[in-house]
Order: C-alpha cells, then structure tokens, then sequence
C-alpha cells in the first residue's frame, strides 16, 4: 500500500465516440501509445457516464457512455512504460424507447358535392354543397391529439333559374285537437271549444308554385265534464261588525242602544239544503256609564270657593243630570295660599296657585298628583 501512496503518474487518453455504433459494443477509437512492463498497472474502471444527449425524445434512440481508468506506477523512481491497453471504453446503448405519440393531422378537402336539387329562395335559384375531410393525415396514435376543426362544410352556390322546377303545396297532416277554452261548468254537462292546425309544407311551395288550398284550421264545440253534480248546501258567511240602530238615548248615567249584524248564505245547488237559521241578530248595549257632572247654571245655585291645602271646593244646591258641571278655575285662590292643590275632579291634575290666580297642569301619564308629597306620583287614583 505505501507504493501507491509515492508518486505516480497518470496517462490519459482519449475517446472517440460515435453514438451511431451497435448499442452495447465498446468503441475501437481509444488507443494507447506505449506498452510497460511489471513496473506499472491499471487502476479499476471508473463508472460509466452519458456523453451528450439521446439520439431521439422517443421510439428508440442511441446515446454513448464513457467510462475510464488509469496507469499506475508501481515502482517510484524508475523509469517505465506504460500500461498496456486502453484507458478509456465507449458504448452506444438504447434511450427513450417509450412510444412516440402521434397527433392527428387532416387530409385535403373532398370535392363539392351537391346537397340537393336547385330550389327558388329569397336569394334566387340557388343549390346546397358539401365537403368533407378526415382525420388521417396522419391518424391519432398513442394518446395524440385529434384533429381540431370541422370534417364538413357547405356552401350555397347559385343555379340557372332553368333549372328549378315549380312545385305546389300540399297540406299536412293536422295537428292534435288543443282546447282553447275551459268547460262552461263543472258537472252535468257543459261545452269546450277545441282547434287544431296543419301546415302547407308537404311539401312547401317552391320555385313560384302554389300555396295549398283551403283553411289552415279548424275548430269543433265539444262536451264536457258530464258527470251528474252533487248537492251543494248552503254555507254560512261570518258574522259582519256590530252596527248601531239609532242615538243614545241619554247622554250620561245609563243609556241604551240597539245594535245589529248581518251575514249571508251562499246559494245551494243542485238541491241542497238552505242555511239553517238567522240571517241577522240584534242586541241591546248599555251607554254612557259616566256620572252625570252636578248643573251649575247659575251663581244663585252654588256656594263660594273654599281653598284647602288639600282641595278647591263649592257646595253645589242645585245637582242634576246633562249640566255642564262646575269649574273649579273660577274660583280665586285665596290670597293667603301659595303652593298646589289637586284638582278636585281629576286626580292627574292640579292648580297651583299663586299671585292670587289658579294655574292648572297635569302630571304625565301613569302618574296621578300626590297633595301629601306634593308631586305627581306612580300609581293609580
């Protein structure tokens, strides 16, 4: 081992590759110059490696392989010759083997060919065409890609107006029977209308011939739902909103007041039975529950003002029934009082008196006035 740690000496040489040799076979364009004796030796072959790219991307192409090794020397310090053979093998092997795809490609156009005889249009005397083409130049192979496009086409070309012969409508056959009205009733035997069509297109009128003769519909009364009908009864509506028959006939303490409603009974047919019962009713209302206020019609029938810390009062001589009451406001507050006082007949009002004059306010709703706190107060009367 210490001998091939000494000096030594590399020979290299050189390769010549041709990709185009038998796959496998090891190329005879590497030479050597000199030969050695016992003095010197080959060292192993290294691995082998790719020289350039494949030959083809598929359906089998050729590459070539290099691999190389080196002439050592053994004996340090002595001249020698070199080893014997080459230092450098090549071999052409096999790559991208895979199956080529192929894409379609199309072939030329076929002839025009006429698609029909020459008929008059809008245009004039013309005639259809066609031409066709495939997909098989080449076909699709292995995956490729079809051909993009159309395998057809047409064209109109013009005729001599000669050449188009006339030709007269005739009609159809007619259509289904469609209703174009629904039955005049529901059960025991009513009426429908019902049409149907045909069209002038057996065939269509070419090259100036006639129009078919005759009318292009038809329609026909027919019966219908003549199944026998059953009895219908009569059926009540709902009851209408009270309404008031006349005035109060008093205005305040216990009046009362007729009040009515109506409904309606739906017809009966074919002989059922009417409604059973009323078709209106009526009920008499108490009104105007309120107390009468007392009737001050005049100074003569009630007392002074007298002005509490808790109320404005009067005494009224003459009570009655429709009067307008007494008005508390008239009365002057007494002079000696300031401060507030409910209202005697309204206990979510109250007067504040002051430089000798009532004011009235009123608390806010839900609330009433409290003459012992003195505030308008949560709660009731």
């Amino acid at each position: 081992m210490s001998q091939f740690t000494r000096n030594f000496r590399l020979v290299l040489l050189v390769c010549a590759v041709f990709v185009s040799m038998p796959h496998g076979t090891v190329s005879s364009g590497c030479s050597q110059s000199s030969v050695c004796g016992v003095d010197c030796g080959w060292s192993a072959w290294n691995g082998w490696t790719s020289e350039g790219a494949c030959s083809v991307t598929c359906g089998g192409g050729s590459q070539a392989q290099i691999r190389n090794r080196t002439c050592i020397n053994l004996i340090p310090q002595k001249s020698v010759q070199q080893c014997s053979g080459t230092s450098t093998e090549c071999i052409s092997i096999l790559c991208n083997n895979r199956t080529c795809t192929i894409d379609g490609s199309w072939s030329a156009w076929n002839n025009w060919i006429s698609d029909g005889d020459c008929v008059i249009t809008c245009s004039g005397c013309t005639q259809p065409q066609t031409r066709l083409r495939t997909c098989t130049n080449p076909i699709p192979q292995n995956g490729g890609k079809p051909c993009n496009g159309t395998s057809r086409e047409s064209q109109i070309i013009e005729c001599d107006a000669t050449t188009c012969p006339l030709v007269d409508g005739g009609w159809g056959a007619w259509y289904a029977w469609t209703y174009s009205s629904s039955c005049s009733a529901s059960c025991g035997g009513g009426t429908r209308r019902q049409v149907r069509a045909r069209s002038c297109s057996n065939p269509f009128p070419q090259n100036g011939g006639k129009q078919c003769n005759g009318s292009i519909s038809e329609s026909q009364t027919v019966q219908c739902n003549t199944q026998p009908c059953s009895p219908v009864d009569g059926i009540w509506s709902n009851w209408n909103a009270w309404t008031s028959k006349g005035s109060w006939n008093v205005t305040c303490t216990m009046g009362k007041q007729t009040q009515t409603r109506t409904r309606s009974c739906s017809n009966s047919q074919n002989c059922g039975r009417t409604c059973d019962g009323n078709s209106m009713e009526s009920q008499i209302v108490q009104c105007n529950k309120q107390t009468c206020p007392p009737e001050c019609t005049s100074a003569g029938n009630i007392t002074n003002c007298s002005i509490s810390s808790t109320a404005i009062t009067r005494t009224v001589l003459t009570p009655g029934s429709g009067g307008s009451g007494c008005n508390s406001l008239n009365c002057i507050c007494d002079e000696t009082y300031h401060g507030y006082i409910r209202y005697p007949t309204n206990c979510t009002q109250f007067i504040m008196c002051a430089w000798n004059k009532p004011f009235l306010s009123s608390c806010e709703n839900g609330t009433y006035w409290n003459q012992n706190l003195q505030i308008c107060d949560q709660g009731r009367c």
